[in-house]
C-alpha cells in the first residue's frame, strides 16, 4: 500500500517553521549601538557632583558622587553633573582639533546634562567670582 502519510498539525507548523527559519538571516536586529561614553575633568579647586544617570539620581541626594578636584569622574559615561546653590559651572567641550570651546555658564543650583561623545573640562566656582557670569 503506497498511502500517503498525513501529518499531524503540529508537525506541520515545526516543518514550515524550520524551513523559514533556514531561509532568513541569523539575525535581523543589525549591530548593537556602542554604549555611550565622554571624560568629565573637574578643573576647578572645589568638588563637582556627578550624575551617571540624570532622570534616576540616587534617594535623598542631587548626585551620586563627587569629582575631586583635578580628577576624571570615573565614570565611562557621566549623564550629568550638578553643581549646588551658592555656585556656577563653567562647562567647556574638549575640541578635536585642540583646545576647547567658549564656556557655558550654569548657575546653581542645578543638574546639567551631558552628552555621549563629547569630553569635558568644568570648574565649579562660587557665584560670587566674576567668571561665573554669562559672557
Amino acid at each position: 500500500m503506497n498511502q500517503a502519510r498525513k501529518w499531524p498539525h503540529r508537525a506541520a507548523l515545526l516543518a514550515a517553521t524550520v524551513i523559514a527559519a533556514g531561509v532568513l538571516p541569523l539575525s535581523s536586529a543589525g549591530t548593537a549601538a556602542a554604549a555611550p561614553t565622554n571624560t568629565v575633568l573637574n578643573t576647578g579647586t572645589i568638588s563637582i557632583g556627578a550624575l551617571r544617570n540624570v532622570t534616576s539620581p540616587p534617594p535623598g541626594r542631587p548626585y551620586d558622587d563627587l569629582i575631586p578636584p583635578g580628577q576624571y569622574s570615573g565614570y565611562p559615561f557621566t549623564g550629568g553633573v550638578y553643581v549646588g546653590p551658592d555656585h556656577c559651572l563653567r562647562i567647556r567641550r574638549v575640541l578635536s582639533g585642540g583646545g576647547t570651546s567658549d564656556p557655558r555658564i550654569v548657575q546653581g543650583p542645578k543638574t546639567e546634562p551631558l552628552s555621549s561623545g563629547i569630553n569635558y573640562e568644568i570648574r565649579g566656582l562660587a557665584k560670587t567670582n566674576s567668571l561665573c557670569r554669562n559672557l
